[in-house]
């Protein structure tokens, strides 16, 4: 079970590294050409039903001089066949503790959209679930040319316990997962910012 887990969770990581380094650039004051170096936990959580679907994506993150958050989208068909997608809610709450671990908690509601969707159509979302790691620790590292960045993120694969639970009464989907699989990850970048 877990080797096939790690595989799957080392590639939404990896889908994600380019996205989270970009946000990490942080510019000094007005002609300070020195570097800045800013370090960033998160945890990325996958769940879906037996059978496939309902898939509920959670993202947390620590952003530096802010709260910790935790945001959650949903993919899935409904039982006429029809796809779709449910995002654009208030975040839920997070607790992000490096590569030990982390654990999140909260109830949100998300706006769905689709092909063949109506208009108005939302999901009731439940989250407490927490983010077990196992295994070695995997290094990759990013180059962005603009402003010149190096981000590295260091990253393990996590067994996700506990319970989500999604209901879209107009679509006639309920659904509840008791785990998942994911994994948390420290990313540090160091940029330089462009002579002004």
């Amino acid at each position: 079970m877990r080797g096939r887990r790690t595989g799957a969770a080392l590639a939404v990581a990896a889908a994600t590294v380019m996205v989270t380094g970009a946000g990490t650039a942080a510019a000094g004051p007005p002609g300070d050409h020195r570097p800045t170096r800013v370090v960033e936990d998160a945890a990325i959580g996958s769940f879906s039903t037996p059978s496939g679907d309902v898939t509920v994506f959670l993202s947390l993150f620590d952003p530096p001089g802010d709260e910790e958050i935790g945001g959650v989208e949903i993919f899935g068909t409904t039982p006429s066949g029809d796809s779709y997608e449910c995002f654009e809610g208030p975040q839920i709450s997070a607790d992000l503790d490096g590569l030990r671990g982390a654990w999140s908690e909260g109830s949100t509601t998300l706006a769905c959209g689709g092909p063949d969707l109506p208009q108005g159509v939302v999901a009731e979302v439940g989250v407490d679930v927490r983010w077990e790691p196992y295994g070695r620790v995997e290094t990759s590292i990013v180059t962005l040319p603009d402003p010149p960045c190096v981000s590295r993120t260091r990253l393990r694969a996590a067994e996700i316990s506990g319970l989500v639970t999604v209901s879209i009464p107009a679509l006639g989907v309920t659904a509840s997962v008791t785990e998942g699989f994911g994994d948390v990850r420290m990313i540090t970048s160091i940029c330089r910012p462009l002579p002004r």
